[in-house]
């Protein structure tokens, strides 16, 4: 998900692009047909650097951890990063560093991080599954977990 700089520096108030989870390398994470949709704006600007804020989001089609059945999921995330337009020792080493001359800002590594951080690690398809019956193998509809 990649930004010109330029635009994102001179634009008031947000920008929107869209993508997709095989496009962010995400196909491990779960199926999506939802886009993936990310708004972006500059806060604190300084001669060292900048910050982009945004809200990342979108659905992801996991297994349930109980009955294995397809569980859909919204995923909403903050993203938050710094931009360091010169080499400073002090920025850690999250912030994205741009290179002179660099015109083009990519978000893939925040907005993935945002994306998994956002789903839960124990994934129910309803509060009330039973899971799958130890005998047969089925989903277990007569007992409540």
């Amino acid at each position: 998900m990649k930004f010109p700089l330029g635009e994102l520096l001179e634009t008031i108030g947000p920008l929107y692009t869209e993508s997709n989870l095989g496009d962010l390398g995400m196909t491990e994470v779960g199926k999506s047909e939802a886009p993936v949709t990310l708004e972006v704006s500059v806060k604190d600007r300084h001669s060292s650097g900048f910050r982009v804020e945004g809200i990342v989001k979108t659905e992801l089609t996991l297994p349930c951890d109980r009955c294995l059945g397809a569980t859909t999921l919204h995923a909403s995330a903050v993203i938050d990063v710094w931009v360091a337009t010169e080499d400073q020792p002090e920025y850690d080493d999250d912030a994205i560093r741009l290179a002179p001359g660099e015109n083009e800002i990519a978000l893939d590594g925040p907005v993935r991080e945002a994306i998994l951080l956002a789903t839960p690690s124990k994934i129910v398809c309803r509060e009330n599954c039973a899971g799958l019956c130890p005998q047969c193998g089925q989903e277990d509809r007569k007992s409540v977990v």
